[in-house]
């Protein structure tokens, strides 16, 4: 799991496009999610992160794990599958010439391309 502040930044800045998004439609017990709130700018630590079933009460957004990012795509023909899901990110892959440091940032770049047409152009998605 990417918690870098690379990624939570990226996170905070998909919020809230995809918000709304349920990433869970099993339940079995406690399934936590990572949520995350931006601290003051004179901490050291620049977010402080829960994991929780529930959003916590305050300003928190979501850092999604990777199966969740997946999990979004499902509902679209093309990426009901996990062959469907990988031609795609390949197709996208060969496209994009970023670089990500990990998989949670290469889908979550993926999924807001694919549902929000949006794209990361330095630190905003537009």
């Amino acid at each position: 799991m990417d918690i870098t502040q690379t990624y939570i930044k990226m996170c905070e800045k998909a919020y809230p496009d995809i918000s709304d998004v349920e990433t869970i439609n099993i339940d079995f017990g406690y399934i936590p999610r990572l949520w995350a709130i931006k601290n003051s700018p004179h901490k050291a630590k620049q977010y402080n992160l829960f994991a929780q079933k529930a959003k916590p009460e305050g300003d928190f957004f979501q850092v999604y794990f990777q199966d969740q990012l997946q999990e979004m795509l499902v509902d679209k023909p093309a990426y009901s599958t996990p062959y469907g899901q990988l031609v795609g990110i390949d197709k996208f892959m060969a496209e994009k010439a970023f670089s990500w440091e990990s998989m949670e940032q290469l889908w979550l770049a993926f999924v807001l391309h694919e549902k929000y047409h949006k794209k990361l152009d330095g630190e905003k998605w537009k």
